[in-house]
C-alpha cells in the first residue's frame, strides 16, 4: 500500500507494508521516477546484536529494501510491481550502537525484467555503514 509523503514531490511516496517493515520499524520512501527509495531506522534494542552494535542482518534487510524498492519503482513509476531479490552482495564497513540509519537504493541499469541497484546504510552524521548491490527480478507480466 502507498500513500503520498506530506510536503514531498508527486514522485515521493511513503511505504506502508504489513509484515516485516511494521515488525522491525523502518520507513520507507520511493522516489519512482528517480529509480530511488530510501528506507530509515531509529535504532533501538531489538536492532542490535550481542555487542550492542546494529545487527548484519538488519543491515541487509534495510539495504535489500532501499534496492529492491527503487527497483519496483523503477520498472514502473505509476505502479510499482512486486520483484524479488535474485542476489544481494554486502559489504559491512563500520559499526553503530544508536540513533537513525539510512539505507539508500538506486538503480544502475537492467533491462524489463531483472534491474541491477546498488545501495549504502549511513548513520545520522553521513557516515557509511555498509554497501550493497543487488538484482532484482519483476514479479509477473503487467
Amino acid at each position: 500500500m502507498t500513500a503520498d509523503t506530506p510536503g514531498s514531490s508527486d514522485a515521493a511516496r511513503l511505504i506502508t507494508d504489513p509484515g516485516c517493515q511494521q515488525m522491525v520499524g523502518y520507513r520507507t520512501e520511493v522516489f519512482a521516477g528517480e529509480g530511488r527509495a530510501v528506507v530509515s531506522l531509529d535504532m533501538d534494542p531489538r536492532h542490535c546484536n550481542r555487542h550492542g552494535i546494529l545487527h548484519g542482518g538488519m543491515a541487509a534487510t534495510l539495504l535489500d529494501v532501499a534496492c529492491g524498492q527503487a527497483a519496483a519503482g523503477y520498472f514502473d513509476p505509476s505502479d510499482p510491481p512486486p520483484v524479488v531479490t535474485v542476489s544481494l552482495n554486502l559489504s559491512y564497513v563500520a559499526s553503530a550502537q544508536s540513533g537513525t540509519r539510512i539505507a539508500e537504493g538506486t538503480v544502475v541499469g537492467g533491462g524489463r525484467s531483472i534491474l541491477h541497484a546498488r545501495g549504502e546504510l549511513r548513520d545520522d552524521t553521513g557516515r557509511i555503514l555498509a554497501s550493497a548491490t543487488g538484482v532484482f527480478r519483476r514479479l509477473g507480466r503487467r
